[in-house]
């Protein structure tokens, strides 16, 4: 019997919406766990497939790690 083969794109759908969610969470709170925590997330989401999610999750969470080294020094 053959195997209902899965399109590649639905295989990191889960792990890239988990990537938004760390990355978006890391706005608010924890913005360095949070922050590299959705970072590599999306990478693993690309990876698995979810290419715009993973590269979402990758750039939100490299903008919230920068912002914060940049404005951690003032507060």
């Amino acid at each position: 019997m053959d195997k209902i083969q899965v399109p590649q794109s639905k295989k990191g759908k889960m792990t890239g919406v988990i990537g938004i969610v760390l990355s978006i969470l890391s706005f608010f709170t924890m913005p360095f766990i949070l922050g590299i925590s959705g970072f590599f997330t999306g990478f693993i989401a690309s990876k698995r497939g979810a290419v715009r999610l993973g590269r979402w999750s990758m750039v939100l969470s490299s903008f919230v790690v920068v912002l914060t080294l940049l404005l951690n020094p003032f507060f």
